[in-house]
């Protein structure tokens, strides 16, 4: 992948890409993107963080990232695997704090306000990066009109993994 000079661009993509779902499930980010990386464990973890002025230094987001990341594998007891994270700032008033995101297997694209508390950003992933065990590792989502009465498993005991991986 190639991008137009000045910019940045990052993306899943090169974890390996078996399927069209692979695809479809992917993050791809261009534009004025810091990348940053750290080594979890021999597994590469990336950090897209587009713009300045969030709460936490660049540097400091992306060992965050490589701290959750690596309480999770040791929680499950599995080898690392690589991680890639895109941050995007979202406008709102000052007062109002906000974060959310998709969670698409091996990697997470966040949104956020710049003011937001960097201990949500932490907890909002450590919940999203166990979502391949909990519950896609443990048997799968159930499918159709079925599916929310799975979600006391798949968000439920995934919150109670959350308070656990995060002390991990």
């Amino acid at each position: 992948l190639h991008a137009p000079e000045g910019w940045a661009l990052a993306s899943d993509i090169d974890h390996g890409v078996s399927t069209m779902d692979d695809i479809m499930s992917s993050v791809l980010v261009a534009g004025d993107y810091q990348i940053l990386s750290v080594d979890v464990d021999g597994a590469t973890v990336r950090t897209a963080i587009r713009g300045a002025g969030w709460p936490m230094s660049e540097q400091a987001f992306s060992e965050e990232i490589g701290r959750v990341v690596r309480a999770s594998h040791g929680y499950w007891g599995t080898p690392a695997e690589p991680y890639f994270v895109s941050i995007m700032p979202m406008d709102a008033p000052e007062s109002w704090q906000s974060l959310g995101g998709t969670n698409l297997g091996d990697s997470f694209a966040f949104f956020a306000t710049r003011n937001l508390d960097p201990a949500m950003l932490t907890g909002i992933l450590v919940h999203e990066h166990s979502h391949p065990w909990m519950p896609l590792r443990l048997g799968g989502l159930l499918e159709g009109m079925e599916q929310p009465s799975g979600y006391w498993l798949s968000e439920g005991f995934n919150d109670f993994l959350t308070q656990r991986i995060g002390v991990h």
